[in-house]
């Protein structure tokens, strides 16, 4: 597993503070997750799956105070990420390591940001000076708000919102417990979808989360089921969904708990 250090002092900063919760997390995972000269593909779907929920990731380039870079390629860079992890490289190392990391930041074009290495690794190649201009740089920029722009962009028609508020307020009725996350909102449009695959939704959904209510309070069911949270991702994982399907086909689906308001 790769180790990395990690600055302490980074609480303290006063850019960093203004962050909201996921925006902190979001940052960290761009600290784990590139490479070893700090450069992150910047698959921002993947991040918000892993991360859990849908970030603001323009947002998050604008509050950052530089510290990160948008590459010509879509790539992002973390600017300090190699004068703080690989301060040896600094100090005239030639260990085997620190070699491996002038090439990696040739290989992203980035090796012209470190002039103070050239006496010991040698200059960059004359295509390595075509450095991306600052307007440039605004162009990737644009590309990225447009990505983001056009991923938050209405794509549910007003039947699927329509059905989605109802999914929801079904799972808050049964269970007040747990807060309107973005990634439940997503879930319950994923349900509608699946949903639609095996029929007529209002018909679908209504017979599932019936039936998941059902086994999760079923004192005489098993620990996997009574452990369950009554939550729209619960029910939208593979696991669960594709055992409450089952039990709808072999018409075990009879259901008398709380009224489902569809």
């Amino acid at each position: 597993m790769p180790k990395r250090f990690t600055d302490t002092d980074i609480w303290k900063k006063k850019w960093f503070r203004k962050l909201s919760p996921t925006g902190k997390i979001a940052f960290k995972y761009i600290m784990d997750t590139c490479d070893n000269v700090g450069v992150w593909d910047g698959d921002t779907e993947v991040a918000d799956f892993l991360i859990g929920e849908d970030i603001d990731w323009t947002s998050l380039v604008e509050k950052i105070n530089g510290n990160i870079q948008i590459l010509d390629c879509g790539k992002w860079w973390v600017v300090d990420f190699v004068r703080f992890q690989h301060s040896d490289m600094f100090s005239g190392s030639q260990s085997n390591a620190c070699k491996s990391y002038v090439r990696l930041l040739q290989k992203h074009n980035l090796f012209i940001n470190f002039p103070e290495l050239f006496q010991a690794y040698g200059k960059p190649s004359a295509s390595q000076y075509e450095a991306p201009k600052e307007q440039e740089q605004e162009k990737v920029k644009d590309k990225v708000r447009e990505r983001v722009k056009e991923k938050e962009k209405n794509v549910h028609t007003r039947e699927e919102k329509d059905l989605m508020a109802r999914v929801k307020k079904t799972f808050l009725d049964i269970d007040p417990a747990w807060e309107d996350f973005a990634r439940e909102t997503k879930a319950c449009y994923q349900l509608i979808a699946k949903a639609k695959a095996r029929g007529d939704p209002e018909e679908v959904l209504p017979l599932a989360i019936g039936m998941f209510h059902k086994k999760i309070t079923d004192p005489v069911e098993k620990d996997f089921w009574r452990e369950q949270p009554m939550r729209p991702s619960v029910l939208n994982s593979t696991a669960i969904w594709s055992r409450v399907c089952k039990m709808i086909e072999n018409k075990v689906a009879d259901y008398s708990g709380p009224k489902l308001k569809f």
